[in-house]
């Protein structure tokens, strides 16, 4: 998929840490930082538009 909004999937990896593996996709690098930090940074933001398919 090829969109200005949407960050290239690079991969998929599984660190096992202690007992339980934790599983992360592997996006290209983002300079303004991730979702979970975004929305840290601002808790009242709309979440809606950030999870819907609105162009």
């Amino acid at each position: 998929m090829d969109h200005g909004n949407i960050v290239e999937f690079i991969g998929f990896a599984i660190e096992v840490r202690g007992e339980v593996p934790e599983a992360a996709l592997v996006s290209e690098w983002c300079s303004n930082g991730n979702l979970v930090e975004y929305l840290h940074e601002k808790p009242t933001c709309d979440r809606l538009p950030l999870v819907s398919r609105s162009y």
